[in-house]
């Protein structure tokens, strides 16, 4: 199983003047996200910690419904 922590405040990014929480940054056509799971294998379980504050669980439902990121 691989855990990845997406439960930062994100609070030096917001303090620089970002609008969105690190993971979901523009990187290489996609999301800084999209891009760490699409080095993972898709076999492998995959636990994601959120922080509700954000209230992103749409955003990452969608990500993992793309076909590239389904077994």
């Amino acid at each position: 199983m691989i855990v990845i922590t997406l439960a930062g405040l994100s609070k030096r990014f917001f303090d620089e003047g970002y609008s969105v929480v690190k993971y979901k940054l523009p990187y290489n056509n996609s999301t800084v996200l999209e891009s760490i799971l699409s080095y993972l294998p898709k076999d492998e379980k995959l636990l994601l910690i959120l922080n509700k504050q954000f209230e992103d669980f749409v955003f990452i439902d969608e990500i993992l419904k793309k076909d590239e990121f389904q077994k």
